[in-house]
């Protein structure tokens, strides 16, 4: 999931959450997450040990601003945890 997040990108600079996720769950054969998440990038580089206190950018150019939807399927008893659909469209 962090490729889809960083783009894939050879960028020094880390993306993360930047609001809660909305999400619901539908109960098949083990569990569905409906995730939707918005993501942007912070002024920490990849490197950094703590990046659960970094800073989003303020000046616009680089806030890179991204809403992606994630489909998760769980089944529990069986340890298994596979990404159905993701997708991510810039704000």
């Amino acid at each position: 999931m962090r490729s889809l997040l960083t783009g894939g990108s050879k960028s020094a600079l880390n993306a993360c959450r930047e609001r809660g996720a909305l999400g619901s769950t539908l109960v098949v054969a083990g569990m569905k997450y409906f995730l939707e998440v918005e993501i942007g990038r912070t002024t920490c580089t990849k490197s950094q040990p703590n990046l659960a206190s970094c800073p989003f950018h303020d000046e616009p150019h680089l806030q890179r601003k991204m809403l992606c939807s994630f489909q998760v399927h769980t089944v529990p008893w069986l340890g298994v945890v596979s990404m159905g659909k993701s997708s991510c469209q810039a704000e």
